[in-house]
């Protein structure tokens, strides 16, 4: 089952134990953040721990705040592991010069581009591998939301016989901490609070627990979600979501941020991949990647719901009915008759304004 890791990113060692021991049950394990923090008492900080701790001092090389001496650094991670810590994080590059750690201090060995996605990525942990780590991490940049479909791929292919941790960072890359899970990855991670994330794209642990329901994602988990750019704004994950959890359905439903709509399809559909809200910019493009496609759909020119049947998506168009009743409802309210006798000032001419221009012609607007 896959773990809950919060990075402590706090400042000084009594800011970092305030936050580790605020935690709740869900959170099984912490992450103390050496080369973020300004004043550490390592001791303490592993001798105080509630929870399995793993140390980290990641050099800037690999996105990490610590700039100084490689041997001073790799120097901490030892006495980090002789004072009882669980696990040590070391970059792949340095596992040599790290040497042997004392017996059951478990190392994770890993690797980080804040750039991309390279293309070689099984690559890269083929190599992580033969270094024989306890647990291997993968963590990579997303620059579409069609780059976390190879870091699922590795997951699937490689999870279920190694210990492995792989993720894609920034705000493309959310849906991989959130179906981490659902692959069953080792650990995955998400922020104390708000602002205080160790890398881009991390959820406060709040939301994980509370909108995703994250210790409930497993293998049967059915995948959702809004394609859209921007979709930061979107309320549909926490509309959806909280629908999942009152009706008891086996899903989740996730922001997706796509500036290449048909390779994200290719890209997601192997992953349980059930169903899409469409918007801006894709509803027009996702009719041609359709199989099929409502009347509706076509005549409009626009899909804003794709369903997956038997392996073929089928699209459809459910703004009309929902635009058109709203406009109804508000011209009733505010008095003005019948909607076939009002005229209609209609500023836009994307997906949603070619289907509420649809509608309003068929009432006669």
């Amino acid at each position: 089952m896959t773990k809950l890791c919060v990075p402590l990113t706090q400042k000084d060692t009594d800011s970092a134990l305030a936050v580790m021991h605020s935690l709740p049950p869900e959170v099984e394990l912490v992450e103390v953040r050496l080369d973020l923090m300004e004043k550490a008492d390592l001791e303490r900080l592993v001798a105080a721990r509630d929870r399995p701790v793993i140390v980290t001092n990641r050099p800037r090389r690999e996105g990490g705040g610590y700039g100084g001496p490689e041997s001073v650094r790799l120097a901490t991670l030892r006495l980090a592991a002789e004072l009882g810590a669980d696990f040590v994080d070391v970059e792949s590059d340095a596992v040599a010069d790290l040497g042997p750690l004392p017996a059951g201090v478990r190392r994770i060995v890993s690797y980080h581009n804040f750039q991309r996605t390279p293309p070689d990525l099984e690559a890269t942990l083929r190599r992580i591998l033969e270094l024989e780590p306890d647990v291997a991490k993968v963590a990579v940049t997303a620059a579409d939301a069609a780059d976390v479909g190879p870091v699922l791929d590795l997951l699937a292919r490689y999870a279920a016989d190694n210990a492995l941790i792989a993720l894609s960072m920034g705000e493309q890359g959310l849906s991989s901490r959130v179906l981490a899970g659902k692959f069953d990855a080792f650990l995955t991670f998400a922020g104390s609070a708000a602002g205080s994330e160790s890398a881009p794209g991390q959820l406060p642990v709040e939301q994980m627990l509370g909108m995703y329901r994250f210790p409930q994602i497993n293998a049967d988990t059915a995948v959702y979600g809004v394609a859209a750019n921007p979709v930061a704004h979107s309320m549909s994950p926490a509309i959806h979501n909280a629908a999942f959890a009152a009706c008891d359905v086996d899903a989740v439903y996730l922001p997706f941020k796509v500036t290449d709509l048909e390779a994200f399809v290719e890209a997601f559909e192997p992953h349980d991949l059930k169903g899409l809200s469409v918007t801006i910019p894709h509803k027009e493009a996702m009719l041609g990647l359709v199989d099929e496609a409502d009347e509706l759909a076509r005549e409009i020119g626009a899909v804003n719901t794709v369903a997956w049947r038997d392996g073929r998506r089928l699209g459809r168009n459910t703004d009309v009915a929902a635009a058109v009743s709203a406009i109804e409802e508000a011209v009733r309210r505010a008095g003005l008759g019948a909607l076939a006798d009002r005229s209609v000032l209609l500023v836009g001419a994307g997906g949603a304004a070619r289907a509420i221009a649809y509608g309003l012609r068929r009432k006669a607007a």
